[in-house]
């Protein structure tokens, strides 16, 4: 199944769509890259291979104290999933070199290569000060001027995917205690809804970062029998989820900003966090997770816009990434869904492109509530999980998971649908400006 969305710059006129794959299946072993294995002629898509790196991390040395003050538990080899380990996977896709860090709760890969600053004011804040909060924990690392290299574009993604996980979790109500860990037995059954450290998953996260599509490609057509060269989002069999995103693929949408990549990137992941929630499988509704990954992307940086729906009025939208305002005037002129008509979107790429707007404001509404509401009714939304499909039509289960949509509502935050409207339509009118 595909989802496709257009990824639309604050400044220019440009659309790329792109499929994030959400079908379950197994993830092929991954492997083990630190050892700056060269790439060198053509690597199958008729580009050069990526760029070599330095085979010891020159931030920590592979030191326990300084990996422990990260809060890493490895830079490798280790383990990645379905018993196989990181040095496998060099082998298996004939050389390709990653570096690969295992923080709390990712398994994170990367191949991107050195940047070169590019000047933009924004960026240039974000990263002085990410720099800064990796300086409070590295005393030895010195702050970069014109270039990240890449073992620390590496160290900037572990602790960028580590922060939104925390956020996410002080977000949504949810800490670790609410995620026991997996009784799954190694070759068992998935574990039931709610079982697993990671979220409800079994399995940490698996996050790959390459500069060439190619390798994404490569990796993807090894791992799950079809490539992608952009993005990839995957189920994995026995637990845990897969997010994949090329660089190069998104650079000529990107302006090769790095920040516009961690927003993509954060886009992908809010997703999945809410789609293996509880280990509960899609449960959570379509409008809710398109909402909030707008939500914790354009908290990175605005400018850059992932965008579900079709290209209709695309070039209104891409003059205007400051969506406040055009939500208020939505609202003011009552040009938008209803909250009941948007509870039945299905698929992210149902949502018409104005109503990415709308979403992303509801679900930065519903976060007002507050956390324990908050939590108490991603519990009841993904309670049970997923409608059996082997015994539901699709139909059916659609009709299920609106009805506990419903029920969710009125339990867990005492408003139906209308009173969710009215309620949300006041806040905006308090909360954003006119223009």
């Amino acid at each position: 199944m595909q989802n496709f969305f257009s990824f639309r710059l604050g400044f220019g006129s440009v659309a790329v769509w792109f499929a994030a794959l959400l079908a379950r299946g197994p993830l092929a072993p991954l492997a083990h890259g630190q050892g700056g294995v060269p790439q060198e002629g053509d690597d199958g898509s008729g580009s050069k291979g990526e760029e070599k790196f330095e085979s010891v991390d020159p931030y920590t040395r592979g030191e326990d104290a300084a990996l422990a003050a990260l809060g890493y538990r490895s830079l490798g080899p280790f383990v990645v999933m379905g018993g196989r380990s990181t040095v496998e996977l060099t082998q298996d896709l004939g050389g390709i070199g990653l570096i690969w860090i295992e923080t709390a709760h990712f398994k994170l890969g990367s191949s991107l290569g050195t940047y070169k600053l590019k000047g933009d004011s924004q960026e240039k804040r974000l990263l002085a000060e990410e720099c800064r909060r990796l300086k409070d924990r590295l005393p030895s690392f010195k702050l970069p001027t014109r270039a990240l290299d890449p073992w620390l574009r590496a160290h900037l993604f572990a602790q960028r995917i580590e922060e939104l996980y925390a956020d996410f979790l002080a977000q949504t109500g949810f800490s670790e205690a609410d995620f026991p860990p997996s009784t799954r037995r190694p070759g068992g059954p998935p574990t039931a809804a709610g079982m697993g450290l990671y979220l409800g998953q079994s399995e940490k996260f698996v996050v790959l970062l390459s500069s060439k599509g190619s390798t994404l490609g490569r990796f993807t057509e090894w791992a799950f029998k079809e490539r992608q060269d952009s993005l990839c989002r995957r189920w994995v069999e026995g637990g845990g989820m897969f997010v994949g995103v090329s660089a190069d693929s998104l650079k000529a949408h990107t302006e090769g900003l790095d920040v516009a990549i961690w927003c993509y990137a954060a886009f992908l992941l809010t997703n999945t966090f809410l789609e293996g929630l509880r280990n509960s499988s899609y449960c959570t509704p379509a409008w809710l997770n398109q909402g909030l990954a707008h939500y914790f992307s354009r908290r990175i940086d605005p400018r850059w816009i992932v965008q579900g729906g079709d290209s209709e009025n695309a070039e209104r939208l891409e003059k205007h990434y400051l969506w406040a305002p055009r939500v208020r005037a939505l609202v003011d002129n009552g040009a938008r869904s209803s909250w009941e008509e948007m509870m039945n979107y299905a698929k992210g790429h149902e949502i018409p492109s104005h109503e990415q707007m709308v979403v992303w404001s509801r679900a930065e509404f519903i976060l007002t509530l507050g956390p324990e509401r908050v939590r108490a009714w991603l519990l009841a939304l993904t309670e049970g999980g997923r409608p059996n499909a082997n015994r539901t039509s699709p139909e059916e289960s659609a009709r299920m998971l609106l009805e506990r949509q419903k029920q969710a509502n009125s339990q867990a935050l005492g408003l139906d649908s209308q009173a969710l409207e009215r309620e949300w339509a006041r806040w905006v009118k308090q909360t954003y400006p006119k223009k």
